[in-house]
């Protein structure tokens, strides 16, 4: 980058000096033009003095050459009279440089009584002359002329010297520039490529990678939303590497025993009353795989984008009174002692999908049966304030370990492997996935062996 930038800037004081050099020109000629036209005034003046014999011819010549010495640089000055005839000529030994030129000017600024500026370069040396001749005029004839005559050499040493502070500037620009480059490349250049490089690496697939911590400000703002992105997307993809091992886990299972039972069937290992055991206890597993398969297909539907709710008034007290109907038989054959806080006269409305909030509360409720032990209890509450629905599902049992706490609503994660071996894991994970939907929340606490689940959803105004 910084040699791209040294190329340019070289190429733009090439372009400069050239610029420079055609406006320097330009600008010499007319500064001179104008000193000329200035004196040959003034010398004007001083000629018609002469000629009024106001001056002698010494003191006018004296003047002259003063001026030729002093006001103008390298400049010959000739004097003509009337008669085309130079009466003063301040370099007179020195030779004209082409004649031709000369002539033709001073016959053209008497015959059109005005001024002209001829330039041209010399063949021998290269160097450009110049003849500037003004006409002095009086009552509407030209009784006179004034010839300048030099070059632009003393002009040179200055515009040289120009040009040489031109390109110092720019290397002196350049030498800067890399120094500020060196300083920048450490806090701006070398963390940049520090992200591309990890971003390169994020998108090939490896999550692990950060981005060093060596920047500041934005670029550190930066820094850390690319850290924070790369540290989601390894979760995501752990998450995702989890997830097919619980699935093929959870269908390796079942499989394995119903093709070992059809063999055992096949062979005609065991009697009639067995094989009649055996076959009931492949159904289990094809029905546990097939929950599983209903399950990851309703997960899948919730959490995709097209999946909404069919929104109406529904009553939760209601919805409560249903779902602890059906699983009465459980209560019943468990001794459960299920207790409920409110009474039939009791409503709380919210909107939302009649069918999930049901199987929002199925899953939690049959989820409280499936842990309570035999004699044990379950108290369901529920609420209103005006803003909030609330419903807290508790139990007793062995209560949920502070080490499984945060992972309860994972998919395939059982707080009790042992004792839950009949559920997948799916029910906790599809329950607060469709709560959320609902713009409800749930919490889960465990203390002294008992469970709470509490629900809160927006309530119905």
């Amino acid at each position: 980058m910084i040699l791209t930038f040294a190329l340019s800037l070289i190429i733009y004081c090439i372009i400069l000096n050239f610029l420079f050099s055609i406006t320097l020109d330009s600008f010499i000629q007319q500064n001179r033009f104008n000193r000329l036209m200035k004196d040959s005034r003034e010398i004007g003046q001083l000629y018609f003095n002469l000629l009024d014999q106001h001056i002698s011819s010494d003191e006018f010549a004296r003047n002259i050459i003063e001026r030729d010495n002093l006001a103008v640089i390298n400049s010959r000055i000739l004097i003509y009279n009337e008669y085309r005839q130079i009466i003063l000529d301040t370099k007179q030994k020195a030779p004209l440089q082409n004649n031709m030129i000369l002539t033709r000017d001073i016959e053209k600024c008497f015959n059109d009584s005005k001024q002209t500026c001829s330039t041209f370069i010399n063949d021998t040396n290269r160097v450009e002359y110049y003849y500037y001749t003004v006409p002095f005029i009086r009552q509407g004839q030209v009784k006179g002329a004034i010839v300048y005559h030099g070059t632009y050499q003393g002009y040179a040493p200055a515009a040289n010297m120009i040009i040489v502070l031109i390109w110092a500037t720019a290397f002196l620009f350049c030498g800067a520039l890399s120094l500020l480059y060196i300083v920048l490349s450490k806090k701006i250049v070398n963390p940049l490529l520090d992200m591309n490089k990890t971003t390169r690496q994020i998108a090939a697939g490896d999550f692990s990678v950060r981005v060093p911590a060596n920047s500041t400000d934005e670029l550190k703002e930066l820094s850390d939303s690319i850290n924070y992105m790369a540290s989601q997307l390894e979760d995501t993809e752990d998450a995702r590497r989890r997830f097919l091992e619980n699935v093929s886990h959870e269908l390796r299972s079942p499989i394995t025993v119903i093709r070992s039972m059809l063999q055992v069937i096949i062979e005609k290992k065991v009697s009639s009353d067995k094989q009649v055991y055996y076959t009931e206890m492949i159904l289990n597993e094809v029905l546990r795989m097939s929950q599983l398969i209903n399950d990851l297909m309703d997960l899948t539907h919730i959490q995709s984008s097209d999946f909404k709710l069919e929104y109406e008034r529904v009553d939760i007290a209601e919805l409560l009174r249903r779902s602890i109907a059906k699983f009465e038989s459980i209560f019943t054959e468990k001794k459960i002692v299920m207790r409920i806080t409110f009474d039939e006269y009791f409503a709380a409305y919210i909107r939302g999908d009649e069918l999930r909030l049901v199987q929002i509360f199925d899953n939690l409720i049959k989820n409280a049966a499936s842990y309570t032990p035999e004699t044990g209890d379950i108290l369901v509450e529920s609420s209103e304030d005006g803003k909030w629905v609330s419903v807290t599902i508790s139990n007793s049992g062995e209560g949920i370990s502070p080490e499984d706490l945060p992972y309860i609503f994972e998919r395939f994660y059982k707080a009790n492997k042992a004792r839950n071996s009949e559920g997948v894991g799916l029910g906790l994970a599809i329950t607060k996935q469709l709560i959320i939907l609902h713009g409800g929340t749930i919490e889960v606490e465990s203390t002294n062996g008992v469970s709470c689940f509490k629900v809160a959803f927006p309530a119905e105004i």
